[in-house]
């Protein structure tokens, strides 16, 4: 039952890496900051793969990599929208669509 545990887990450290590494963007490079949100993205993406190697000795590569992708996808596009103000289109919704239809037929 851990095992599924950990999916979600290593989708929110990627997910988070890639929110710290945004914030580098409203910082200097001359800036303590910038380099205190770059290292805690560091920090963030080596967990996420140490779980990811994890996760794959659990689930098989060609099912379990599109589900981490995907889902990392939908959180970071909300991210985008709801903590830097990004725009929603309807691209955006197709392309989710469809890789949820694709996650489903994969994993069938």
């Amino acid at each position: 039952m851990l095992k599924y545990f950990l999916i979600p887990l290593g989708i929110m450290f990627s997910v988070f890496a890639q929110i710290l590494l945004k914030k580098t963007t409203a910082f200097s490079y001359k800036e303590f900051s910038f380099y205190l949100f770059f290292c805690l993205a560091g920090l963030s993406y080596l967990f996420s793969f140490f779980l990811y190697s994890i996760i794959l000795k659990y689930f098989p590569l060609s099912r379990i990599s599109p589900v981490m992708t995907l889902g990392t996808l939908i959180f970071v596009i909300f991210a985008g929208i709801f903590l830097f103000h990004e725009s929603f289109t309807l691209k955006h919704f197709i392309g989710i669509s469809l890789g949820i239809g694709s996650i489903i037929l994969i994993n069938s």
